[in-house]
């Protein structure tokens, strides 16, 4: 029997991105559980934004990334390269699981509505911004217990 139930877990948290732009350069905020770990400019190329941070156990905890920057016109994009929590690659998670919520600019998003198109928000699994926009990954934690649920297929 436990008698000392793990009630926190301190874990490492990377968030590598890799963007390229002529123009202005994309900032990022990443938020976990909505306390800010960083809002900084990206660099051309690949960037890894790291942190750590107790998380309560048995809870869902939510990754967030907001991207701005970029105005119409600009010739700039980022992407999620890799997420990695405990040192673990959830790379190929986030591709299934994530969300992106993309703030897409006027007068462009109201011509694609009157031609018909209609512009796909959230959209899931995306991991390339070419728009400004949050991003969000929900996990658990004890972290390791929930990938083994994960794979498991009883989450």
């Amino acid at each position: 029997m436990d008698l000392n139930p793990i009630i926190q877990e301190t874990v490492a948290v990377s968030v590598v991105f890799d963007s390229a732009y002529t123009d202005a350069a994309p900032k990022v905020e990443i938020l976990l559980n909505e306390q800010s770990f960083c809002n900084e400019i990206l660099p051309n190329g690949n960037h890894s934004i790291d942190f750590t941070v107790t998380l309560d156990a048995n809870k869902i905890h939510k990754l967030t990334v907001n991207r701005t920057g970029k105005e119409p016109g600009q010739d700039q994009i980022t992407k999620i390269a890799d997420v990695i929590i405990d040192s673990i690659s959830v790379r190929d998670i986030v591709w299934h699981r994530s969300l992106y919520y993309a703030d897409y600019p006027e007068p462009w998003a109201s011509e694609q509505k009157a031609a018909g198109i209609e512009l796909e928000n959230p959209i899931y699994g995306e991991c390339i911004f070419g728009h400004n926009g949050t991003w969000e990954f929900e996990f658990g934690s004890l972290f390791y217990q929930w990938l083994i649920d994960l794979c498991k297929g009883t989450r």
